[in-house]
């Protein structure tokens, strides 16, 4: 995976998890955190699930990404907002996984407030409105007898 990080070695867990009978990710495969660390700046970060010797079931496999609210994975930063001249602090928990522009969702889902959803398509900030793109992030799945 591509990943931005502000921080030295910022920690991030991987999940492993078969699709439900609906499509959406379902059973966790691995009953471990599988930790990743992301280097400062932007990387091809990989984390090596070789060791688990997950079985790829029949309903299909997700791959997910948590971001970790660590002390450790802190960014505190200064910015501006357009218009204007006032300076705002802000605060990060890196790292950030890189995506790319499509015209489809990929099957891509997030999972917010104990549920899993679509993730939303992307807006054009000049008009506000929907322009039929969506970010998806840049994962590579490596597979192996």
């Amino acid at each position: 995976m591509r990943t931005r990080s502000a921080v030295k070695n910022a920690r991030f867990n991987i999940h492993v998890q078969a699709a439900d009978s609906t499509g959406k990710p379902g059973k966790y495969l691995l009953s471990e955190n599988i930790f990743g660390y992301a280097k400062k700046g932007t990387h091809k970060t990989m984390v090596d699930l070789n060791p688990y010797e997950v079985a790829f079931p029949k309903s299909g496999l997700f791959i997910g990404f948590e971001f970790l609210v660590l002390e450790e994975n802190k960014y505190e930063f200064e910015y501006t907002m357009l218009d204007s001249n006032k300076t705002f602090q802000g605060v990060s928990f890196e790292p950030s996984i890189s995506t790319e522009t499509s015209s489809g969702r990929q099957n891509c889902w997030k999972y917010v407030k104990g549920e899993w959803e679509h993730i939303r398509e992307n807006y054009d900030r000049s008009t506000l409105k929907k322009n039929d793109t969506y970010s998806i992030p840049i994962i590579e799945l490596t597979l192996s007898n």
